[in-house]
């Protein structure tokens, strides 16, 4: 087995002929960020698990991908920050289950509800000062329902 190890900026490069081509990246801080795979390296298709981390190391999230395409698994994205920017499930290659967006804050931005990669149920939508900005029902990837507010609290017309 042939390995070679390469380090730029805040990522390290391991190639393993075996397995393709990992990558780990670093917070700033020197936490690990995440480790991820490629067929034939940086930019190719993304492949097999993928661990994710968060600034001060504490949470982690794994998510599978295949050919290219993330697959299986519940993925959580953090801020340098250490909040959490976004999180969402895969469920054979398709998003299935609540996926929520923060903004840096910790204060929510959105969440939707995803059955067999198709908006179905309810998606709110926030202002970044906690107010809602919209409220909607889908149904199989439409938009049933639709009901939105200004910043101020006050329903729109």
């Amino acid at each position: 087995m042939f390995n070679c190890y390469l380090s730029y900026s805040n990522r390290i490069n391991k190639y393993d002929k075996t397995e393709g081509t990992k990558f780990e990246e670093n917070y700033n801080n020197g936490n690990k960020k995440l480790i991820e795979t490629y067929i034939k390296g940086y930019g190719s298709k993304k492949v097999g698990l993928w661990t994710i981390w968060s600034s001060d190391g504490k949470d982690s999230s794994e998510i599978i991908y295949k050919d290219g395409k993330k697959w299986n698994g519940l993925e959580t994205i953090w801020y340098e920050n250490g909040q959490k920017k976004s999180q969402e499930t895969y469920k054979n290659g398709q998003r299935d289950g609540v996926y929520t967006n923060w903004y840096e804050n910790g204060q929510k931005k959105y969440e939707d509800t995803y059955k067999d990669g198709k908006l179905d149920g309810l998606g709110t939508w926030w202002y970044e000062n906690g107010q809602k900005f919209s409220e909607g029902t889908y149904k199989d990837g439409k938009l049933i329902f639709i009901k939105r507010w200004n910043e101020d609290g006050s329903v729109k017309e």
